[in-house]
This record gives C-alpha cells, sequence and structure tokens, in this order.
C-alpha cells in the first residue's frame, strides 16, 4: 500500500491491523462475538476489527472524505486524480466503491462519467466481502458514530 500511494503521489495515514495473535487485540472483538458466524477464524475476526478501526477513525474525523484501503491493494496509475478531486463523488453517495476483485458484479445499467476514464453506477450485487478501496463523506459517516 506505501508504495502503490507514493507512486501515485497521494499521502496517507496508515493504521495499524488487529493482530489475531494478540489476546488484548482480539479482546476487542467481545462486544460483536455473538454476531459473527461460528465459522470465521480469528484472523478473520481481527480483519474486521481492523475495518472498525478504520470506520471509527473516518467517523472522528474533520475530514471530508476519506479512502480505506487493503494493505494489498494495487492501484492504477490513473486513479490518482480520484484521489486528488471530490468533485467526482455522487452527491447521494454513502460509500462509493473503488475496487475490482476481478469477479463479475451487478450494477445499474446507467453509468456517469466521471471524468479521468473512469464512471460510476449503482452496485446492485456481487460485491467483495473484504472494504477494499472506499472513500465516502465523512460527515455521513459521523452519523454512525453509534453504530461502529
Amino acid at each position: 500500500m506505501t508504495a502503490e500511494l507514493a507512486r501515485i503521489g497521494v499521502a496517507f495515514e496508515r493504521v495499524a491491523a488487529i493482530d489475531a495473535c494478540n489476546p488484548s487485540d482480539m479482546a476487542a472483538s467481545a462486544p460483536y462475538r455473538n454476531s459473527f458466524p461460528s465459522n470465521l477464524s480469528d484472523a478473520e475476526i481481527a480483519c474486521f476489527l481492523s475495518h472498525i478501526a478504520c470506520w471509527r477513525i473516518v467517523a472522528e474525523s474533520n475530514d471530508a472524505y476519506a479512502a480505506i484501503l487493503e494493505d494489498d491493494v494495487l492501484i492504477s496509475a490513473v486513479a490518482r486524480p480520484l484521489f486528488a478531486d471530490s468533485d467526482w463523488i455522487p452527491a447521494d453517495a454513502d460509500i462509493v466503491k473503488l475496487e475490482t476483485v476481478f469477479s463479475k458484479t451487478s450494477v445499474s445499467r446507467m453509468h456517469t462519467s466521471v471524468g479521468y476514464g473512469h464512471s460510476v453506477s449503482r452496485l446492485l450485487g456481487g460485491a467483495s466481502r473484504h472494504c477494499g478501496l472506499y472513500r465516502f463523506e465523512t460527515g455521513r459517516a459521523r452519523s454512525y458514530r453509534g453504530n461502529i
């Protein structure tokens, strides 16, 4: 992630992941344990808790927008304008999924050009289980504070 963001000139803050092998890190899962499917591994639970930690940081920030990326993200060289400009983000979007996992997803037939050779459409299904790369308005995220 560090090399990918440096390559396109995007500043960032790295958030330490929850360590599945660290009992004190895993203690943070206690409030959620009854919500998890019983077949989840500690590593999967730690990944989920890491995402929650990122969401909390975003919800509590004063930034207008934020991106949450997986540590193994690969970023296209033409993605820089998406990080540099927020005018392309649809006004009614709480979360914008910018990733691909090279698998089929179901999207609306209506595509809106956002420039830079990219377009947006409403995601209807087939989303990955990972957070991947998202960019979302932190003001709306703040409304979720009590639920994160």
